[in-house]
């Protein structure tokens, strides 16, 4: 039987980056060593990747944290994530509500095979659309992750090319290199996919040089009913070492959403929070 596998969608969680793990999943392998994939295994195992999917819409709860390398841990910062699909590919909202003197902010992402589109608004601004690859924009103030860690457009980008098999954190890794189809940074992302499962579980985004910048780790799972979903996943900037971990606390896998909220033009208005969250 071919295993359900985990997508990022945010991974799509990833994304993604949201996402959802099946344990009862067995391995594509029985070799229990690293054996390298072909380059038709290779391709085979980055298509069944893209094309995994949830069979129902997704709504989460988290809280994003902040940790200096020096210093004292900032205080959280709250938000929603809702995640659906179509026949294109996946959807993504994100809105991190008004905290302090900060502003409201919301993003929506597009994600198909064709391109990943971003649009954000902050505050009631009308919603603007920004470079899929950006790294620019982060979700609050003093901040490190972005729509970008988010949304994992690198996951589609064509040009990739499968490594190498390797252990990481414990655990059989196959991993590809996915070059930046424009002429940004990150000019490549190195992302691993669990030999067994199927689920992103790291990426390193690199500079034009080769040189690591940002580091993407997922720390844990939790489980919700009898689904297992992520449970924090971690953002490194390597020029500092400072980190984000985001923690999603509460979810909901039956509510299916309306397509308006994955309209830019609804952007510029705060969307209700979830509703049925179960703790995670």
């Amino acid at each position: 039987m071919k295993p359900r596998r985990l997508s990022w969608p945010f991974y799509w969680v990833a994304v993604v980056l949201l996402t959802v793990l099946n344990l009862k999943a067995q391995p594509r392998f029985d070799d229990p060593g690293f054996i390298q994939l072909t380059t038709e295994q290779a391709s085979q195992f980055l298509s069944d990747f893209r094309s995994s999917r949830l069979n129902h819409d997704l709504s989460l709860e988290f809280n994003v944290v902040h940790q200096p390398r020096k210093g004292e841990n900032s205080a959280p910062v709250h938000g929603w994530l809702w995640a659906g699909w179509t026949r294109q590919g996946c959807l993504l909202r994100v809105e991190i509500p008004a905290h302090g003197a900060n502003a409201r902010l919301a993003f929506i992402a597009s994600k198909s095979p064709a391109a990943t589109k971003l649009w954000i608004a902050q505050g009631n601004e009308a919603a603007q659309q920004i470079s899929g690859h950006t790294l620019t924009q982060t979700l609050a103030p003093n901040l490190l992750i972005t729509p970008f860690d988010l949304a994992l457009p690198f996951t589609e980008w064509s040009n990739t090319r499968y490594t190498s098999t390797e252990r990481s954190r414990g655990r059989p890794v196959h991993f590809y290199i996915a070059s930046n189809p424009v002429a940004e940074e990150p000019a490549s992302v190195e992302f691993g996919l669990d030999r067994v499962y199927g689920a992103l579980v790291t990426a390193t985004c690199r500079n034009p040089k080769g040189e690591a910048i940002r580091l993407l780790q997922i720390e844990e799972f939790s489980k919700l009913e009898d689904q297992w979903l992520v449970g924090s996943c971690s953002v490194r900037q390597e020029s500092t070492r400072d980190v984000d971990v985001i923690h999603f606390t509460a979810a909901n896998l039956e509510a299916k959403h309306p397509n308006t909220l994955f309209d830019p033009a609804t952007l510029s208005h705060a969307t209700p929070a979830p509703n049925n969250l179960k703790p995670l």
